[in-house]
């Protein structure tokens, strides 16, 4: 229990401290800020600082790494000039997990004016950025920024350098795991992976004989040697049918895989059916469905021939009600009756 409660923990605050992974996440989102001309230059002399406005789309990489594509308009005061950039930019999120982290961004793109001198036509321009990351919830991100500007222009009024101060929002969509219930889920599997219910020394995650006496002598797998582990295949069939579907292959590989793991045993294939139509019939199709899986784990699975058998039981020992659809199809089973050799 003390084992199973310092991993608990552990789980516990590893997640509380971290955020949803973005990635593979697409963002929207938009920000408001205050652009303020840089540097003793003619551009700074006649423009004065103003408020800025920027939408943007971000793609994430991975953790770390992210794109962003955002439109940003600069206006400043004493002036009809505004200032339009389209750019690309880089951003790095330095702990990329947690909830909170600090960013950097480098980008390039294009500045326009929106004065009718044209003043800026489609201008080269570099991007820098400075912030910090916060996430409200998994699909809604905070921060605070500072962007800088630099774009060459000595036709118009010189080197341009602008930073802009700025808070913004984003929205990541597909981004709706809680980190709380992440985590409980986290704890539950932990405890489940380290329960011992019969008290075998053997997990229940792994115990295939899960009512074992305390002081038995058991084997890896928690079966005493005189003790036969019945494992439920989760294969089940159309009425009146042998064909394994497709969506049980997954099931066999599972247990074939315990076959090959554990070289010290062998298991009887026992087919199970509803009580629709005759016991002689049903008996004849329950041996048909195991000798069919019988058939699948030795040719598609290698087991070897000599550890598996098959026996048909017919309707004789149904495990929920015949008398509904559910129940039927419950009854239409096989499982593995697996032994030491």
């Amino acid at each position: 229990m003390k084992k199973i409660l310092v991993i608990a923990m552990i789980v516990l605050f590893s997640k509380n401290s971290s955020a949803y992974d973005y990635t593979g996440k697409i963002g929207v989102g938009g920000g408001l800020g205050y652009s303020q001309p840089a540097l003793n230059n003619a551009f700074h002399d006649f423009a004065n600082a103003d408020m800025a406005y920027d939408i943007w789309l971000r793609y994430h990489l991975d953790a770390s790494w992210g794109l962003e594509l955002s439109y940003n308009k600069s206006e400043f005061d004493n002036t009809t000039l505004g200032i339009e950039n389209i750019r690309l930019l880089a951003n790095y999120r330095f702990d990329a997990i947690k909830k909170g982290t600090f960013i950097a961004g480098l980008g390039a793109g294009v500045a326009s004016s929106d004065d009718t001198q044209e003043a800026l036509d489609n201008e080269f321009s570099l991007y820098a950025r400075a912030g910090y990351d916060y996430s409200f919830w998994p699909c809604l991100v905070g921060g605070v920024y500072l962007d800088y500007q630099f774009t060459d222009n000595s036709d118009f009024a010189g080197d341009i350098h602008i930073i802009t101060p700025k808070v913004g929002l984003t929205y990541y969509f597909g981004a709706y795991g809680s980190p709380k219930k992440e985590a409980a889920t986290a704890i539950k599997e932990v405890v489940q992976q380290n329960l011992d219910t019969d008290n075998d020394g053997v997990n229940d995650s792994n115990d295939k004989c899960p009512n074992t006496p305390a002081d038995t002598d058991v084997n890896e797998y928690g079966c005493a040697k005189e003790e036969k582990a019945q494992i439920k295949l989760n294969v089940e069939f159309s009425s009146g049918k042998t064909d394994i579907a497709v969506q049980y292959e997954s099931e066999l590989e599972t247990f074939a895989n315990f076959m090959k793991k554990h070289k010290d045993t062998t298991a009887q294939i026992e087919g199970h059916t509803d009580n629709t139509g005759s016991e002689k019939i049903n008996t004849l199709l329950s041996q048909k469905r195991a000798e069919s899986v019988r058939a699948y784990l030795i040719n598609k699975l290698g087991i070897s021939e000599s550890r598996l058998t098959a026996k048909g039981f017919g309707p004789s020992q149904p495990v929920a009600d015949n008398k509904t659809t559910s129940g039927r199809k419950q009854n239409r089973r096989v499982v593995a009756v697996v032994s030491s050799k």
